[in-house]
């Protein structure tokens, strides 16, 4: 299923006038303004906070690897499997 995400984002990319500067490989803590193109693999969990505010977590992929995002509330409440986000 994996790779068959990775075609797709790997043809959108060439179909497309936005390009990621960097990749999820790129990724380190601390690092900032950084271009990505993932798509949505999979919704993990979501967590209700005491200020009513509720956080999703999903996984998201490029072609070089994957990681968990959170997003809050109606953005969260948004996305669905497939999804291509430009962050």
């Amino acid at each position: 299923m994996y790779n068959e995400y990775i075609d797709v984002l790997s043809k959108l990319n060439t179909f497309t006038n936005i390009k990621p500067n960097s990749y999820i490989s790129d990724c380190k803590p601390g690092k900032k303004n950084m271009c990505l193109t993932v798509m949505v693999i999979e919704f993990k969990n979501f967590i209700k906070l005491k200020n009513e505010q509720v956080i999703y977590a999903f996984v998201v992929a490029d072609i070089t690897g994957s990681i968990i995002c959170n997003f809050y509330d109606d953005i969260g409440k948004k996305i669905r499997l497939g999804d291509v986000l430009y962050m």
